[in-house]
């Protein structure tokens, strides 16, 4: 696969999905997580596939997907939901609206849950994302991620692996997010005139 996928192209290719489809009042919800979802918060992101958590896709929108992949040369899985192995117990609510045609919406799930997902899975190349998606969210320390983790995927076990992903998470988003330094205005105290 020689392609990436940033968002101006993800979405040129949900309008040609939606294209493709019957215009409907009750059009399809597709909720995409990893890469796709993040293209959708970072000018620099880019994916190579779409990753979806819906429970069902109706026949027709993969056959619109498969001819897409077929006109634009892409893989014929290039939408799929391989990430549901990865999703917590937990609705992913709220979701953010990326993409609304007449037959077919994309929506996300909140940073907080894409988080959740990044830390579960603890992959090495998705520090970078993790990093993006702590600065979307208010949790800075290794304590509030693994709280997430585990709250998030409970009652299943979290691996040893994920501590060592949420430290070193929080040493790159230190190192890109430094606390600025505090310099006083006024001296300590009075001059002392020795």
């Amino acid at each position: 696969m020689g392609y990436f996928l940033d968002q101006a192209e993800l979405r040129r290719l949900f309008a040609e999905i939606d294209r493709r489809l019957e215009p409907t009042a009750d059009p399809t919800v597709l909720v995409v997580v990893g890469g796709a979802a993040l293209a959708f918060l970072s000018a620099v992101r880019s994916t190579r596939d779409v990753d979806h958590i819906s429970d069902s896709v109706p026949d027709q929108v993969r056959r619109a997907v498969v001819d897409v992949a077929e006109a634009e040369g892409l893989a014929p899985d290039w939408v799929n939901n391989a990430a549901k192995g990865f999703t917590p117990g937990r609705s992913p609510e709220p979701l953010s609206t990326l993409f609304a045609g007449e037959a077919l919406i994309i929506k996300s799930c909140s940073p907080e849950y894409l988080l959740s997902m990044k830390l579960f899975s603890a992959r090495e190349r998705d520090l970078d994302d993790t990093v993006l998606l702590m600065s979307r969210t208010s949790l800075r320390t290794a304590t509030e991620l693994l709280d997430l983790v585990e709250t998030a995927y409970r009652p299943r076990p979290i691996e040893t692996k994920v501590q060592y992903f949420i430290e070193e998470a929080v040493g790159r988003y230190q190192l890109a997010h430094p606390t600025p330094k505090i310099t006083p205005t006024e001296p300590d105290g009075p001059e002392l005139g020795l």
